[in-house]
């Protein structure tokens, strides 16, 4: 299904949101490496009053690189191979509440789509954007 598909079905201001996101993340990592700011000792030390950033999702979250930090956050990745966002929201609550961030990253929805029935889209597509949507309430009310 392609992107535009998608959004289509997801509502533009969750998929704007979401690109967003993502254009921003890439933007501070790219600034990181350009200011000089990248934690080049390979080691996952963040500078004191860090701001902290969770970010959760899939296998592409469990693989985030910590050696990779963006400047004055601590990134902590909260990825679970294979999973969809309704699985996602049932851990929102203990990977990223409790730990109290100062912003999340909810990086998925990829596994709902590739996993559905095609037959099956349009209900897999309103159950996976009321996930994205509760994870959006939960962490606006923390």
């Amino acid at each position: 299904m392609k992107q535009d598909s998608v959004c289509k079905h997801m509502g533009p201001p969750l998929c704007v949101a979401l690109a967003a996101i993502g254009l921003l993340v890439s933007a501070s990592i790219a600034q990181s490496e350009a200011d000089g700011s990248r934690n080049d000792t390979g080691t996952d030390q963040i500078e004191v009053g860090a701001h902290t950033v969770v970010v959760i999702g899939a296998s592409y979250v469990a693989g985030g690189n910590p050696e990779r930090p963006i400047a004055g956050y601590q990134i902590i990745h909260k990825g679970v191979s294979g999973e969809q966002s309704f699985e996602m929201l049932a851990r929102f609550q203990r990977d990223v509440i409790a730990l109290k961030p100062e912003a999340v990253m909810v990086w998925g929805f990829n596994n709902d789509v590739i996993r559905s029935d095609r037959a099956r889209i349009d209900h897999t597509l309103r159950r996976t954007r009321e996930s994205m949507l509760a994870m959006i309430q939960l962490a606006n009310t923390a």
